[in-house]
């Protein structure tokens, strides 16, 4: 997803009068997987959240965020874009962090955060302002389970 694809769904939204969030693919930085900095994404859809800008019960725009990165760059990610969003919840629902082959195109044994590790950093994607937190590329139901029972001992 791109940044112009991203408002386009915003704009889209409030047309339809659904409540959504939305999150875009991120590196190891703050950056999407296109190249473009998220940062500068959520400033250009904060109007679009209330007319306003971010603020918790405002516009159809409930929440923004970052998904299907590296869990281990979640925290920093989710750090910038707090300031950045003023307000807006955040989403963080990042891959198990796999490393990709592309000669081999498939994913590299052993690579990914264990369950374990995963559930324990959810509980820093918290700390760092996350209300919506999942898993997305290679997590199971079984990481998840291990998410919700983290979140819960915190």
């Amino acid at each position: 997803l791109c940044a112009s694809s991203a408002i386009d769904f915003c704009t889209y939204v409030q047309a339809f009068g659904v409540p959504a969030w939305i999150s875009v693919s991120f590196r190891e930085d703050t950056r999407m997987a296109s190249g473009e900095s998220i940062l500068d994404l959520v400033s250009a859809l904060g109007p679009l959240a209330n007319g306003q800008g971010w603020q918790r019960g405002g516009g159809l725009l409930v929440g923004v965020g970052i998904n299907c990165g590296p869990p281990a760059h979640a925290e920093a990610a989710l750090q910038a874009l707090s300031s950045a969003a003023k307000g807006a919840p955040l989403v963080c629902y990042p891959n198990k962090g796999e490393g990709w082959d592309e000669s081999a195109r498939g994913w590299v044994p052993d690579t990914a955060m264990p369950d374990p590790g995963f559930a324990a950093a959810c509980r820093s994607w918290h700390a760092a302002g996350a209300r919506f937190i999942g898993g997305c590329c290679r997590t199971t139901p079984a990481t998840i389970a291990a998410v919700r029972a983290s979140l819960a001992e915190s």
